[in-house]
């Protein structure tokens, strides 16, 4: 299960390079979960986590993740933690002993078995916790085992003088690092892989070649049904332990290297070194193992397989169908429209910068935020976030803000305009779907409407709504439900009728004045956040004259509207 957990962390890691490690909350909670399910399962489980988070935070740095982002980030894993600690904490009680005191003396051995120490005292203490005769004729230099379940080890003496071998480990080990490191290099092998035990790659303490019915006390199942399969499993099994391709494939630190150089290869070809990262838990685990030499064991490395064989290779296989599809988008965006996203703003100080975020999290589109000369600091943030703005030199009003945007993207070529508001009700996950109405139904304008499958809740505004709704329907024919929505996606058309009449504006009597011209008009579902900051500019008494004037305006002046729409290449 823990090595299923650092494969999960390798999946979390491609999600995110995927998506330039732009994490929702929901994906940064199962990073922050699988971490603690890592620490709580296995004890050298803390040196990878702690590896991991020291990465998750170049990587949020890197990108610019905010300060409050990593803070719940961390908070997640910490809760988290905690939460799944609290069984442990009532159902389980502390054990005398430990792996760790067999895995001190067991890196002690070698300096006993060489002679190394050379203080009476030390010997005469040594001699107490494991006969010294014994362990030169039990001590096997690739395997703990033998030493650990010897009955001339006396773990209750071993244990009362477990901080003396300790200190005694240090010393001698200071006074003769050859002996050490040529410990390590042995009781390693599997995990680092420089050396190859003569007779044989051990999985843990048993070989292939001793496996045989019976082994694992399930008589009576091959006795039964399954006596012929499981006698055909074995014959296959110890026929390959006798080959060295098959000692050479069970020793994990060969997976590991093989693991590297592929993908190596593969991020040379694709030219992305992000995919390197993939790796991480891999090397991480071996790192924390690296200290406790325990490798002869196949499960603390399992992950070095599932590495290769869940990762590394299908990435591989599929890397041409991978190609295929990178160049199926790349045609796709020589193809889409350009677009740009108008965001006029005016004492939006507390809602641009959520704003922008949210449009540059979830779209792709480039965007201009039009400044009408706010008397707060909405200027000072967009500059402090190096925001693309216009800033207006004074107070315009929205449909001059709008004219701007319509003239700049004009003036740059851009086929598609979105106009959306700066004060945070808009959500952009929807805009791909206003530019889909445009490039694949050949509609001129798509609107964000509220209403299309829901109904108006019943209030003064909405009263006012339909009543534009009404003299719309009256005029043209046409439907507009959501008549006030300004979240609206324009054509190149339609811009070039904003470039050339200056009267048009982003409000219901410009819908007439379209319509009646020949543009096509749709209207796609859409959710709107409520205001958190600051105050709408339609106060009561003013959304009266609003609604007067829109009405007045579609009944006796764009019902008057002649012509048709300019074609335009």
């Amino acid at each position: 299960i823990y090595s299923y957990m650092l494969i999960l962390l390798a999946i979390m890691i491609y999600i995110g390079i995927e998506k330039d490690f732009k994490y929702s909350y929901k994906e940064l909670f199962i990073i922050a979960l699988t971490m603690s399910l890592i620490m709580l399962y296995r004890y050298n489980g803390i040196i990878v986590v702690a590896c991991s988070i020291i990465t998750f935070l170049i990587i949020f740095i890197k990108h610019k993740y905010g300060a409050k982002k990593i803070l719940i980030s961390l908070t997640m894993f910490i809760v988290t933690f905690g939460v799944l600690k609290i069984p442990e904490k009532i159902l389980c009680h502390p054990v005398s002993g430990s792996a760790s005191y067999d895995v001190i003396f067991f890196t002690f051995a070698p300096l006993v078995i060489n002679d190394k120490i050379d203080n009476e005292q030390d010997l005469a203490l040594i001699n107490e916790i494991y006969q010294i005769d014994k362990l030169k004729e039990e001590y096997d230099e690739y395997l703990i085992n033998p030493m650990g379940t010897s009955k001339y080890y006396n773990q209750e003496v071993y244990a009362q003088h477990y901080s003396d071998i300790l200190k005694m480990l240090i010393k001698y080990s200071i006074k003769h690092p050859l002996t050490i490191i040529r410990h390590y290099l042995k009781s390693d092998n599997l995990l680092i892989g420089p050396t190859l035990r003569k007779d044989g790659a051990y999985i843990y303490v048993h070989q292939f070649t001793n496996w045989e019915p019976g082994y694992y006390n399930f008589d009576g199942l091959v006795q039964t049904k399954f006596k012929l399969a499981y006698k055909c499993y074995l014959k296959i099994i110890n026929l390959g332990a006798k080959s060295k391709i098959v000692e050479l494939y069970h020793m994990p630190a060969n997976i590991m290297y093989i693991s590297i150089i592929l993908m190596l290869i593969y991020c040379k070809r694709i030219k992305n070194k992000k995919y390197l990262l993939l790796l991480l838990p891999m090397l991480f685990n071996t790192l924390s193992l690296a200290a406790v030499n325990l490798a002869q064991d196949l499960r603390y490395v399992y992950i070095n397989y599932l590495t290769l064989f869940l990762i590394i290779l299908p990435l591989i296989i599929f890397k041409r169908e991978k190609e295929l599809n990178i160049e199926i988008e790349k045609n796709k965006k020589k193809k889409e429209a350009k677009t740009i996203i108008i965001v006029p703003a005016y004492n939006e100080e507390l809602n641009i910068e959520k704003t922008i975020k949210d449009i540059t999290t979830n779209t792709n589109y480039d965007y201009i935020v039009i400044n009408d000369c706010s008397k707060d600091n909405t200027l000072e943030v967009c500059k402090k976030n190096k925001f693309n703005v216009i800033s207006l030199p004074v107070n315009y009003g929205l449909t001059s803000g709008i004219q701007v945007g319509m003239k700049y993207a004009y003036n740059n070529s851009y086929d598609i305009v979105i106009q959306f508001d700066g004060d945070g009700q808009h959500q952009a996950k929807y805009l791909k779907d206003l530019v889909y109405e445009i490039e694949q139904n050949n509609v001129n304008i798509a609107i964000g409407s509220r209403f299309v499958n829901k109904k108006k809740p019943h209030s003064l505004r909405m009263l006012g709504s339909n009543l534009i709704a009404i003299c719309i329907k009256i005029i043209t024919g046409k439907t507009i439900k959501d008549t006030t929505s300004g979240m609206r996606a324009y054509d190149r058309q339609a811009i070039n009728e904003f470039v050339k009449d200056k009267s048009l504006t982003p409000e219901p009597d410009t819908l007439v004045y379209m319509l009646k011209k020949g543009y096509v008009i749709k209207e796609v579902q859409v959710e709107m956040r409520d205001r958190e900051f600051g105050e709408s500019y339609l106060k009561p008494l003013k959304s009266i004259e609003y609604m007067f004037n829109m009405i007045f305006s579609i009944l006796f002046i764009r019902s008057t509207t002649k012509g048709k729409k300019e074609e335009i290449k």
